[in-house]
């Protein structure tokens, strides 16, 4: 504090040394400038006093007798101009009219005289001087006045007196001046006229100085480029009144050395610095004392502040310093540091309570945090602003967005990312819009994103509370992926089915094994009627091979539906054919103590479903109903049309929709269920069989499959009475498109019939081909042969476009019949492919990769008329150049 005061007692001091010796020093400068401006006026007076005696003397050389020619000889003119030059003048010539010279004093002029000045004084007829001239050869500066004698007896003329310029300028030149002082005369190019150093006349003073620089008013400051030494200089012009060129006076400078000014600034300034350092001293010593006198309270203060600060609060300020202002700021001080201590105290213990829970919301939000990304559906929290408040991990990685990059972004745009991924787009962006227009209603749907794969995904959505005092809604959206979970209920359900069929297999063989006995007994009857050549009694018995063979295909063709595996592809059906099918298969596997009726409704409303799907759903209930009787019994499939109301619910045990429903009952009298049974029967993985005899998955996957028709299964039991199942699925607007379940042969008109024609027959089954090869040369083909689809390649590029048609199994070993397809196709494209398989399968997996589809497919095993039916269609239809019609015969 002592140093402040110092510091503060001696800034007024040293502004007041520096003012006062900034105003002594512009003093002393302005003094020795109005010294030199007045020299430089009286100069100024004196030049001009000279230049007006100088003007009066022309004009009496003007009225001069003895040069205007009255009265006296051209002789008498040369003695006056001589005597002239004699006590005047450097040089006198007479001039003519016209500028010649008629007489002069020098015999170094021209001739003739063509200047402005003669020009001027011959038309204006007024005496003129010209400016200062310096004749070549010559040091000294002329300067030449031009007198009109216009009294002459004779034409006019002009007399061209030339003057020293040393007797016009000696006044500058007899100025004394002191020593670091100079005076110069300039003319108004900055050339000197006459100075007192001794300068060449009509030098240029500097020539880095333009004329512009001396006419600064007044004063200034010159530098020379050489040495850098400063002069200050005064001007003053001067213009001579009977100068032609009036704009162009001449200039008086008087330069000074800026030393001579600064020697006694200097001086000033020695004195100045003695008062300042007496009054330096001075403050010093007072600041001091007046400084220790009020520092030491201040200092005490601050030792207390530093002591509360590092959190001892017992210190205090002592109050007796005999300041009243410092003793109140103490008692002020030691008052704020009591009431610190106390708010210290209740800080400290609101500090404690507030980390304790801090850490348990700490805790709580990491918890939140790894139970939101444990959860292994999509979530995204949206605020009520629709900004994205929080998305997990999986959500980023189903919809590829960074959870860093999308955090607050708005839900509008995610949404849009994401419906175009949807393959039902305006549907999805439908039900967005509804939930916009009520914020708070609960979904659930089912939606196909086309990802990495396409994938099912359930979306739900439902309002949060995020805020109790505000009432404010979040939004929560679940992306549930359920694609795994559907492929591997489709891989249980065909499990189920792969179970079924097993159980079938003993009623199956025994069907095919009786289909085999009559063909084989039939043709071993036909083979000894040939022999015995009894033609006409071996017909009926080829008949009846025929028929049995036809009846095998219709069998494995109804075990290939049910055993296939596909998608769902709901299409309008009836349920009646869908029991018939299922009694084909199970009449010969529930054994012999086991009758199988079937009661169905003539009139059955159509319905919309999956008939493979619904096919196994019997075939699941009635594989149960046959193992819940024990011995002997009877199975009933029995279909009919239903209208639900409030009323007739009441009827059936649980809750059902209202309206038109078809119903299929599957009924036996076994053993029956409790009523503890029947409440965990479609329960998954629950079963009532022996370890090794069921997966407890049948009725569970019936029941899902029931219910994504839009159905439902009602149970009903009575344990040593029977059990009913009760199906009920939806009735559907929509009109059945009922085909013949029997297709005849197509008997083809004569003129359809297309013979002739060259025909690859591609199967690995050497009787296969030998049936065709036989039945397509009776109708007039040609027909080559190959083992596999490697070997109709290369024989289809030997041949090329002799080939008129191919007819490929689908199954062979070396190539397929698809990898044969797709090779035929980009060689071939315009050459019609018939395809025969055992089991076709999906017909879309056959288009080649140019889009070309095979022309056909038969199903084996197939009637030879069919085989002639879809050849015969295919070759017609290329050769007239139409469209295919692409069908499975079967």
């Amino acid at each position: 504090m002592t140093a402040a005061f110092v510091l503060v007692s001696l800034f007024p001091i040293g502004l007041l040394v520096f003012l006062s010796h900034w105003f002594t020093r512009e003093n002393i400068r302005d003094d020795y400038y109005r010294k030199n401006a007045t020299m430089v006026s009286q100069i100024a007076s004196q030049l001009e006093s000279v230049l007006t005696r100088s003007y009066e003397d022309f004009e009496a050389l003007a009225s001069n007798p003895a040069l205007s020619g009255k009265g006296g000889a051209e002789e008498a003119v040369f003695k006056e101009m001589e005597r002239l030059v004699e006590g005047i003048y450097s040089e006198v010539t007479l001039l003519d009219n016209a500028g010649y010279v008629i007489e002069s004093t020098s015999e170094t002029l021209d001739i003739r005289d063509e200047s402005v000045w003669f020009r001027h004084a011959l038309e204006k007829e007024e005496l003129i001087m010209s400016s200062p001239q310096k004749l070549i050869h010559e040091k000294d500066i002329i300067v030449s006045v031009y007198i009109p004698i216009p009294e002459a007896e004779s034409n006019a003329r002009i007399i061209r007196a030339s003057v020293p310029f040393e007797r016009l300028g000696g006044t500058i030149r007899a100025v004394h001046t002191p020593p670091g002082n100079e005076l110069y005369l300039l003319d108004a190019s900055g050339n000197i006229l006459i100075s007192t150093d001794g300068s060449e006349p009509f030098t240029k003073f500097d020539d880095e100085k333009s004329a512009s620089f001396w006419s600064v008013p007044g004063r200034g400051v010159y530098k020379t480029s050489a040495s850098g030494e400063e002069f200050d200089f005064v001007t003053r012009l001067v213009k001579p009144a009977f100068q032609l060129e009036s704009n162009r006076p001449w200039r008086i400078v008087w330069m000074e050395n800026s030393i001579i000014s600064m020697v006694a600034v200097r001086e000033s300034t020695f004195f100045h610095i003695l008062a300042a350092l007496f009054g330096i001293l001075l403050s010093a010593f007072l600041g001091m004392v007046a400084g220790n006198h009020l520092s030491k309270p201040v200092r005490c203060a601050s030792d207390a502040a530093r002591n509360v600060a590092e959190g001892y609060m017992k210190d205090r300020v002592p109050v007796d310093s005999g300041t009243i202002e410092l003793d109140q700021l103490g008692e002020s001080f030691n008052h704020m540091v009591m009431k610190l201590e106390s708010a210290q105290g209740s800080l400290k213990d609101s500090l404690l309570s507030r980390t304790k829970m801090l850490k348990e919301r700490e805790r709580t939000t990491a918890h939140l945090r790894a139970s939101w990304e444990a959860v292994q559906h999509a979530l995204i929290l949206v605020g009520p602003d629709n900004k994205v408040v929080e998305l997990n991990s999986v959500f980023s990685k189903m919809f590829r967005f960074s959870p860093a990059v999308h955090r607050g972004a708005s839900f509008e745009d995610i949404m849009n990312v994401i419906t175009e991924h949807c393959g039902n787009a305006d549907e999805f962006r439908e039900m967005y819009a509804s939930i916009g227009n009520d914020p708070g209603c609960l979904t659930k749907s089912e939606w196909v994103f086309a990802l990495d794969r396409d994938r099912v995904v359930q979306v739900s959505s439902a309002p949060v509370q995020v805020g109790v005092e505000t009432g404010n809604r979040a939004r929560l959206w679940i992306f549930h992926d359920l694609t795994d979970q559907r492929q591997l209920s489709e891989q249980l359900r065909q499990a189920q089915k792969m179970e079924a069929v097993g159980r079938l297999a003993g009623g199956v063989a025994h069907d095919f094994n009786n289909l085999l006995t009559s063909i084989c007994g039939n043709l071993a009857i036909v083979n000894e009627c040939l022999e015995e050549k009894a033609y006409e009694s071996a017909m009926p018995h080829l008949d009846t091979a025929q028929k049995a063979g036809a009846r095998a295909g219709t069998l494995v063709e109804k075990l290939l539906a049910y055993s296939r595996t596909s998608t769902m592809q709901s299409r309008v059906c009836c349920l009646n054919d869908v029991v018939e099918d299922t009694r084909e298969l199970l009449k010969h596997s529930l054994g012999p103590s086991i009758s199988l009726e079937l009661v169905c409704n003539t009139e059955l409303w159509p319905v919309v479903g999956d008939s493979n799907q619904l096919q196994q759903v019997m075939m699941n209930l009635c594989v149960n109903a046959r193992d819940a009787i024990a011995e002997s019994g009877r199975i009933i499939l029995r279909t009919g049309n239903v209208e639900l109301s409030p009323r007739v619910i009441q009827s059936f045990d649980g809750e059902s929709m209202v309206g038109e429903f078809v119903f299929v009952d599957v009924i036996d009298n076994g053993s029956g269920m409790s009523k503890e049974i029947q409440d965990k029967i479609f329960e998954p993985f629950f079963t009532t069989k022996e370890q090794g005899k069921g997966t407890g998955l049948g009725l569970s996957m019936c029941q899902g499959i029931v219910e994504r028709h839009g159905g439902w299964i009602e149970i009903e039991s009575r344990l040593g009475v029977g059990t009913r199942f009760r199906i009920f699925l939806p009735r559907t607007a929509e009109k059945q498109n009922r085909p013949d379940r029997l297709v005849a042969p197509i008997e083809l008109p004569e003129t359809d019939v297309v013979t002739g024609g060259l025909v690859l027959v591609v199967d690995d089954e050497a009787q296969v081909r030998m049936v065709a090869e036989s039945i397509l040369r009776r109708k007039g083909f040609e027909v080559v042969s190959a083992e596999n689809g490697e070997e109709a390649v290369k024989i289809s590029r030997e041949l090329g476009d002799k080939i008129d048609i191919v007819v490929m199994d689908a199954t062979m070993p070396v190539m397929c019949g698809k990898e044969a397809f797709e090779i035929l196709a980009n060689e071939f494209p315009e050459r019609p492919v018939i395809i025969c398989s055992g089991y076709i399968g999906d017909q879309e997996r056959y288009t080649a990769s140019n889009g070309i589809a095979p022309a056909d497919f038969v199903q084996k095993p197939y009637q030879l008329s069919h085989l002639l039916e879809v050849v015969n269609r295919s070759l017609k239809s290329t050769r007239e150049g139409g469209e295919e019609d692409v069908a499975i015969v079967s």
